[in-house]
């Protein structure tokens, strides 16, 4: 391979890692958010079920019944949220295009133990990597920025040292 080939394979394999990483970092990140949610929906719904199966055989407190219905007013607003956020499908969706792009950082090393025989070759694998890291980019959801900004600058001191 040539010079101007390597250089963009390294180019490309940076790339590649910061979001490969960013993107299992962001389905970490959207599993922890989906089980805050998911945990006090389950034991509110279940304390409010208890007190109000509880207080059929006799007169609640006024303070009694003010606390239940606030736990059922938050039990159904973390529920609201939880539907609305969609954290375990992101979380889902992340994990999928981490798993997609690592195998195109796989597929990039294969390319490096086994070049191609020729310019020609080289131009139409990378066309063809190209295109299926476009098309993996515009189905992927977004990496937040805040993951996006700390994987970039670990990989950016881990390239330095490496200089």
């Amino acid at each position: 391979m040539t010079e101007e080939q390597n250089t963009l394979l390294r180019e490309w394999d940076s790339d590649l890692r910061v979001i490969c990483h960013g993107h299992y970092a962001a389905a970490v990140h959207a599993d922890r958010r989906s089980y805050a949610l998911g945990v006090p929906v389950v034991l509110l719904s279940t304390a409010v079920g208890t007190s109000i199966f509880a207080a059929l055989g006799r007169h609640p407190l006024q303070a009694t019944q003010v606390l239940v219905g606030v736990a059922s007013f938050g039990a159904a607003a973390l529920a609201a949220l939880q539907t609305f956020m969609k954290y375990a499908e992101r979380a889902e969706k992340h994990r999928l295009a981490g798993a997609f792009f690592g195998s195109l950082l796989k597929e990039m090393e294969q390319l490096r133990a086994v070049p191609p025989e020729n310019d020609a070759a080289f131009k139409r694998w990378g066309d063809s990597f190209r295109n299926r890291w476009d098309d993996a980019s515009k189905q992927s959801p977004t990496i937040p920025k805040r993951i996006w900004a700390v994987h970039y600058a670990m990989h950016k001191a881990n390239t330095e040292r490496q200089r």
